[in-house]
């Protein structure tokens, strides 16, 4: 065996061994995973992971809505195709009546029991605009869980209206608010976050809002961008900070990780051209995905 194989090896045995005993991994285990080449062995742990945690042969599927109410969108990150300033063609905003009724008739058409709830950042509504869509939701949809908004977003919240992160959560629960959804993550690499999304909140935001939640008994899930920008050490460190969020939770959704598109399947709109500096990909390889996957079982 050379050289690099064998501490490969001992750096995959030491996870194995963090893994085995129950143990958080930190970013230094994510960048051994993310660096290692053996992708059968990925795999093989990450199962052991997943199993270790409860996990058997049978596998789980929530039929699950997807809504956006408004695209409108203060932020205006680097690799959205969805955003729109309010004045733009193709902007929408719905109101929250219009919203329940659009979910009411999907529902009737083919039931669901989730509804995942994501908006841009619009700074053209208030505070009691959420509220009100949380309860219209609530009472056209009974019994279908409420997954709505992201971290991001309940950080936007609070700027609009002066609350704080456990005030606004609370009374969206009230409302009827079950579980957030996952987005704004991205990337916690604030040099990536400043190239990719310069107006959206600091890593530390996002993750004092999930502890909040958390707090509160508001279960949450985490998605990572990868595949533009970030170094392998950078994505590492997102993993990990992930699961350190949800180590601290009331009740858990899994990390999901996706893949940066340069170009949205079937529109002729693409992500805003990047600078030169930053040096973005396309899109991951299909070896970066394949090592993404796995590597996120053991660290989330």
């Amino acid at each position: 065996m050379s050289a690099p194989a064998a501490i490969e090896t001992a750096s995959l045995e030491r996870v194995r061994e963090k893994v085995e005993a129950g143990e958080r991994l930190d970013a230094a285990d994510g960048l051994a995973l993310y660096e290692s080449g053996d992708l059968l062995a990925l795999g093989e742990l990450a199962d052991r992971a997943r199993r270790l945690r409860g996990g058997g042969d049978e596998v789980y599927f929530v039929r699950n809505l997807t809504l956006n109410q408004t695209n409108v969108c203060r932020v205006k990150c680097r690799f959205c195709a969805f955003a729109r300033s309010a004045r733009e063609e193709g902007a929408y905003t719905l109101s929250p009546a219009e919203l329940a009724a659009e979910a009411k008739r999907s529902y009737e058409q083919e039931p669901f029991n989730e509804l995942h709830l994501v908006n841009g950042e619009s700074p053209h509504v208030d505070f009691a605009w959420y509220l009100e869509t949380v309860r219209a939701l609530a009472e056209a949809l009974p019994g279908v869980h409420l997954k709505c908004y992201s971290a991001s977003e309940i950080h936007h919240m609070a700027t609009l209206s002066g609350l704080s992160y456990e005030q606004v959560l609370s009374e969206l629960k009230q409302a009827g608010l079950q579980s957030l959804t996952g987005g704004g993550a991205e990337i916690f690499s604030a040099r990536v976050r400043k190239l990719i999304a310069p107006g959206k909140e600091p890593a530390e935001k996002w993750l004092e809002v999930n502890r909040v939640a958390h707090g509160l008994g508001i279960p949450s899930h985490c998605t990572m961008l990868y595949g533009h920008v970030e170094t392998l050490a950078k994505g590492s460190i997102t993993s990990s900070a992930c699961a350190i969020c949800r180590t601290r939770r009331a009740a858990s959704s899994p990390s999901f990780p996706s893949p940066f598109i340069s170009r949205t399947p079937g529109s002729t709109r693409t992500s805003p051209p990047r600078p030169r500096s930053t040096r973005s990909r396309r899109s991951p390889s299909r070896a970066c995905c394949s090592t993404t996957w796995p590597t996120s079982r053991p660290t989330g």
